[in-house]
């Protein structure tokens, strides 16, 4: 009989124990697993926000700060519009260099999605930020034409087929990669079609959706070199304070969100940190009752002419079984939970989460897995060492 195998006799003949130590790890590396997913994931997130938000400052409809990450990451499909004339009264400004607007509207239910989906247009002739990466996804980088949509990551259409939004067919032109916000359940389009789908919405819903028939929810603005925008930001609220708009420094949206995942990470690692602590302590004290329930059994073992070495080994050799199987059964839970649970966790937390690449779910994995069992095979080494000789001497 192999080492291996008279470990699994011992694990079998003792399975209330078993069971509980296999919990116990479970429950380590499915924590493990599933908060190194979410910190790198919102970490990702959070870089791929930054590097597509681009712009110095964000006009927004008044009464959504400080919860502008409502229209801008979460995704919620929205129909707020700022006033009309807003483009004009921003030109009173020297510092802007640039002012792009975009047009959100919700959609009605469409055959591509469950819900509702965010409809963006952007004015390519003003635009600075989005263009450039939406024609990356088009041949040859070309424009977005008339009639034609890019869809996010996460919505469902074929390349070349259609999309039908408030009874217009419109041609799926291409797709964008994940960005882990809002965008990945967006769909993107230029003005002239953004502003025909507007009027037909109204048509529909038999109602105005602006009060002055803007078709404008949001501003990027970029400054001219030399200008902070924090205190442009400033100097515009402090101007059209009564135009129900609301002008956010770009920076300091990004460093709000930082902060915000800064303490998010922090929380996490201090419960993953607490956790391991007191699975060790609760490892140790399983194992501590079954060598001492176990005491008879080792001696007959050393009577029989069984070494020292050997009865440490059958002891790791248990730890090793339990908490690998343990490991590998939090690391498919964890997998499941993440599965099922990553876009409600990132609406409630109001982050943005991606995982870039199947390296970073491989890397997490294989971490929880090995810290796991390692955690589980030091506490028995160390309390095998320390009791042995109480426990295995003959």
């Amino acid at each position: 009989m192999t080492l291996f195998q008279f470990a699994r006799k011992n694990i079998k003949r003792n399975s209330s124990r078993s069971f509980f130590i296999i919990l116990v790890v479970m429950i380590l590396a499915l924590l493990l697993f599933v908060g190194t997913f979410f910190i790198s994931g919102l970490s990702a997130g959070a870089k791929s926000m930054a590097d597509r938000l681009g712009a110095d400052i964000i006009i927004i409809p008044e009464g959504y700060d400080p919860h502008t990450d409502n229209i801008i990451l979460t995704g919620k499909p929205s129909r707020a519009y700022l006033p009309n004339d807003i483009l004009s009264e921003l030109k009173i400004f020297d510092a802007i260099q640039n002012a792009s607007p975009q047009m959100f509207l919700a959609s009605l239910n469409a055959s591509c999605c469950s819900a509702k989906v965010q409809l963006i247009g952007i004015d390519y002739d003003t635009d600075f930020i989005i263009k450039s990466w939406l024609q990356k996804s088009l041949p040859f980088g070309r424009e977005l034409m008339n009639n034609e949509i890019i869809l996010g990551a996460n919505v469902n259409g074929n390349l070349s087929g259609e999309l039908e939004f408030f009874n217009i067919p419109l041609k799926i032109a291409g797709r964008l990669e994940a960005t882990g916000f809002n965008f990945d359940n967006s769909v993107f389009m230029n003005r002239y079609t953004a502003e025909i789908l507007f009027h037909e919405a109204e048509k529909i819903m038999n109602r105005k959706l602006s009060k002055d028939g803007s078709i404008n929810s949001i501003v990027m603005i970029k400054l001219k070199p030399g200008y902070l925008a924090q205190d442009v930001a400033r100097n515009i609220n402090n101007n059209l304070n009564d135009k129900g708009i609301y002008a956010l420094s770009g920076k300091k949206f990004v460093g709000n969100i930082g902060g915000t995942l800064n303490l998010i990470s922090l929380v996490i690692k201090i419960i993953l940190f607490s956790v391991w602590i007191l699975v060790i302590i609760i490892t140790g004290l399983l194992f501590a009752v079954s060598l001492t329930e176990r005491k008879n059994e080792f001696i007959n073992l050393r009577v029989i002419g069984a070494s020292r070495a050997k009865i440490l080994k059958i002891i790791l050799s248990e730890s090793l079984i339990m908490s690998a199987l343990g490991s590998f059964l939090g690391l498919i839970l964890g997998g499941i939970l993440i599965l099922f649970s990553s876009s409600y966790i990132s609406e409630v937390l109001h982050m943005p989460l991606l995982i870039s690449s199947w390296k970073v779910i491989l890397y997490s994995s294989f971490g929880a897995f090995a810290l796991s069992v390692f955690s589980v095979i030091i506490s028995v080494l160390v309390l095998s060492l320390r009791m042995h000789k109480n426990l295995i001497e003959a």
